[in-house]
C-alpha cells in the first residue's frame, strides 16, 4: 500500500451511522472503509476524466 496521508473530516449523524455499519458488517475499521469507498469514487472519476479527454480529442476538441 502507498504512504497515507492524515484526513480528518467533520460527519452528519446519518453517515457515522453507515459507516459504523458497514465497519461492523464487513470487520474492516472505519478509517479502512473510508479509505476504500473515496478510492472507488476517485477511480470511477479519473477513468471517466480520462474517457472525456479522449473522446474530446479524437473528435477535434481540446485536450485537456
Amino acid at each position: 500500500m502507498s504512504d497515507l496521508i492524515d484526513l480528518r473530516a467533520k460527519i452528519d449523524f446519518q453517515t457515522s451511522q453507515w459507516l459504523d455499519a458497514v465497519s461492523i458488517a464487513t470487520g474492516l475499521e472505519k478509517s479502512e472503509v473510508v479509505r476504500n469507498k473515496l478510492r472507488e469514487i476517485a477511480d470511477r472519476e479519473i477513468h471517466e476524466a480520462t474517457i472525456i479527454c479522449r473522446v474530446m480529442r479524437s473528435e477535434g476538441g481540446p485536450a485537456a
